[in-house]
């Protein structure tokens, strides 16, 4: 027991404890004992299990271990973040943490995303990049807390419309995916979209997305109005032209900037 006191940081005053790049193979006995603690950081070690019992804990960070499956029982009640990225999971049972709001999954074998996150509906924050899934369900539409939600570096061609539904939802990555088009609901939403390795303010920026807009059964000759990103644009390309009066050199790059980018945009309708 005394060993394990060298390599154990508390900070009594909220509860947390750290035990992180340790080399640890196991929890250590001691950390069952402690009634008190809300946070514990077992990063970065070699642990192959999660704890069980901490009925307290709040905040779990287990990320770069060798975890390759959660245990059923883990009987963490209160827990309301927990990060499990860098491990070898091919799964996880995430549905015994209820009140989970923040779940990092990221970097592990997935190849399809947990029936089980898909019942979290108090989740805000949920990373699932850097895995091999070649499809993200319709399901995550139904997440109506998230405010970010992380899809990079996969294997995905397309990406959910439902998503772009989620209310709160301010951040969406992309990036490192084979995509084809942008859903419309996504395009038209007030976020911020990160695909190619850059941030792209929607709606202000929908017409320069390096990906055509996905029709969506959208057509020209049945509607008499135009869909809600290209309405958005153009109010956004006005502004912009009235905010650059004053810069005749910069009124005109921006122009055709803007001119090409439209272009580019409704080429997919052209044939229809």
């Amino acid at each position: 027991m005394e060993r394990f006191l060298t390599v154990i940081r508390v900070d009594h005053r909220n509860g947390s404890l750290s035990m992180r790049g340790r080399g640890l193979r196991y929890v250590p006995p001691c950390v069952y004992g402690d009634t008190s603690l809300r946070a514990l950081d077992l990063g970065d070690n070699r642990l192959s299990d999660t704890p069980v019992g901490l009925t307290g804990l709040v905040w779990l960070a287990l990320d770069h271990n060798l975890i390759v499956g959660l245990s059923a029982t883990c009987a963490l009640p209160a827990l309301q973040l927990l990060d499990l990225a860098a491990n070898g999971l091919t799964d996880a049972a995430v549905g015994q943490f209820p009140l989970l709001r923040v779940l990092e999954l990221g970097g592990n074998r997935l190849v399809r995303v947990p029936r089980d996150v898909l019942g979290l509906r108090h989740l805000e924050v949920l990373g699932l990049g850097h895995n091999f899934i070649t499809q993200f369900p319709a399901d995550l539409g139904s997440l109506t807390a998230l405010r970010s939600l992380e899809l990079n570096d996969n294997l995905t061609n397309s990406i959910p419309t439902e998503i772009g539904t989620i209310p709160p939802l301010r951040f969406l990555s992309v990036a490192g995916n084979p995509l084809v088009t942008i859903p419309y609901s996504i395009a038209c939403k007030d976020m911020i979209l990160h695909v190619y390795g850059r941030d792209f303010c929607l709606p202000i920026e929908a017409l320069l997305l390096p990906l055509p807009l996905d029709p969506g059964g959208w057509n020209p000759l049945r509607h008499h109005r135009f869909p809600a990103p290209v309405r958005a644009a153009i109010r956004c390309f006005i502004l912009c032209m009235v905010r650059r009066l004053c810069l005749p050199v910069e009124l005109i790059r921006c122009t055709l900037d803007y001119l090409w980018a439209f272009a580019y945009t409704i080429a997919p309708y052209v044939d229809q």
